[in-house]
């Protein structure tokens, strides 16, 4: 891969069956649930459990079409009650829950790369012990009617009032794959700080490839965006 073209992936080949999947609930509940269902959408579980664990494991396969990279990826998944408003609710969430920077086959110094892309760089598994993305899914979901319910479906047909749980997942693993900037565009550091500041690869990207401009993101980009 070409020096600063490092972006997580590349748009081409396939993970071969990378991904992995530990799920944490407690039995009956969350990726366990007993309640049973009949098959929708092109998702054959009878049972909600087995719908919720389709449905993330489907995301990955959608991934994996687009992924370019090596070693495992091992995804550690809940569901937790986050509750929900008469006007909103968080869906589910996911982050790297490792990352690494200055290891031998970095390609940049002092640069942070989530868990799944240092280790595909390195060439083995530098978190061992942990997972390297981390999920969490709002059970109040499913749970609570004011907080609607997921439709765990495949074909991208939810019915009105219900949230399509494929597409949240697709997007909770982006993050979790990397598509996420640490930096934060509100503060801005003093110039000591600006000198010795470590940006994860997605902040270098948003300031070198997208031209967006933020103290945090360190010098300002002369060329705008396209609006």
């Amino acid at each position: 891969m070409k020096k600063g073209s490092f972006l997580w992936i590349a748009l081409a080949g396939s993970l071969q069956g990378q991904f992995s999947f530990d799920y944490i609930d407690a039995p009956g509940t969350g990726f366990f649930d007993t309640e049973t269902r009949s098959p929708i959408g092109g998702n054959p579980g009878e049972t909600l459990g087995a719908q919720r664990r389709n449905a993330l494991e489907r995301s990955a396969e959608i991934w994996e079409q687009f992924l370019d990279v090596t070693g495992p990826i091992e995804i550690e998944a809940s569901f937790d009650d986050f509750g929900c408003t008469a006007f909103s609710a968080t869906l589910a969430g996911a982050l790297a829950s490792e990352m690494a920077r200055n290891f031998p086959e970095a390609p940049e110094s002092n640069t942070w790369y989530v868990g799944a892309l240092a280790n595909s760089l390195a060439g083995r598994d530098l978190f061992p012990n942990a997972p390297e993305i981390q999920v969490f899914v709002n059970s109040a979901l499913d749970d609570e009617p004011a907080c609607g319910d997921f439709y765990y479906g495949f074909d991208g047909n939810p019915p009105p009032g219900t949230s399509d749980f494929l597409r949240v997942a697709i997007h909770e693993l982006g993050h979790g794959l990397g598509f996420v900037s640490l930096a934060n565009v509100q503060t801005e550091p003093s110039p000591a700080t600006l000198q010795t500041l470590t940006l994860e690869t997605f902040s270098i990207y948003l300031r070198g490839k997208l031209g967006i401009s933020s103290p945090m993101l360190n010098e300002p980009i002369p060329q705008p965006l396209n609006s």
